[in-house]
């Protein structure tokens, strides 16, 4: 019986000493080594760069590596150098506030007090304003005198002759202020390809083409003329 008791007693030493105890310390993993972020439309290396527009928000793209290169799955803390550029939520989030350029940058402890970081360059542009562009300003002369007035019952059309569209935008003005430039603007924010006529009393019609009236990401870009009316 005594033989038994020593026999489990030997068995119970060496399975601690194999590692078996239940009880025993796991041993530490590997302390983050080097977080990399990035976003959007982001460059790589010293000086990437994150392009905004106001009002938009991008996601942050980022990993923490332990030193043989394996992700931790650590949580970074991120800091925006100026948040009336650029704001971050504590989970990368960007929200683009203000024109100009702000370093975003994120975090991780390390060991001790020391701390492994990495940063992109955020430039944020104006965004799409709330005005309503004119697509054609016209401005009208005296063809002889180069007199911008006075005109009397002038009417403004221009009609879209795209394909597929058939839109007429017209304008009258029964005068005009001698010695000054009046100007009128048709087809606020419609892009396409016009016609566009002129009339006045005492005039020629003045007539122009395949007025082309183009769109940008926010509003038409737009097209001047000046209607040179020939006296009747």
């Amino acid at each position: 019986m005594k033989r038994s008791l020593l026999a489990v007693a030997s068995l119970a030493s060496l399975g601690s000493a194999l590692g078996c105890n239940p009880t025993g310390s796991v041993q530490a993993l590997p302390p983050p080594n080097k977080i990399t972020m990035s976003a959007g439309n982001s460059g790589t290396g010293p000086g990437k760069t994150v392009v905004m527009s106001i009002g938009d928000t991008i996601s942050i793209v980022y990993g923490v590596a332990d030193i043989f290169g394996v992700q931790t799955g650590v949580q970074p803390f991120f800091i925006s150098r100026d948040v009336r550029v650029v704001t971050v939520t504590d989970y990368g989030l960007l929200y683009a506030n203000g024109t100009g350029q702000a370093y975003v940058a994120a975090f991780v402890n390390t060991t001790g007090n020391n701390f492994t970081g990495d940063s992109i360059l955020v430039n944020v542009s104006g965004g799409c304003t709330q005005e309503a562009r004119a697509g054609i300003t016209i401005a009208v002369q005296d063809s002889l005198t180069g007199s911008p007035g006075p005109f009397t019952n002038v009417s403004y059309v221009a009609k879209d002759t795209s394909t597929f569209n058939d839109s007429t935008f017209i304008a009258t003005v029964p005068a005009s202020v001698s010695g000054s430039t009046f100007l009128v603007g048709l087809a606020y924010e419609h892009a396409g390809s016009y016609t566009v006529t002129i009339r006045a009393a005492g005039y020629k019609p003045w007539i122009k083409t395949t007025v082309a009236v183009l769109k940008d990401a926010c509003h038409v870009i737009p097209v001047s003329l000046t209607a040179r009316l020939a006296p009747q």
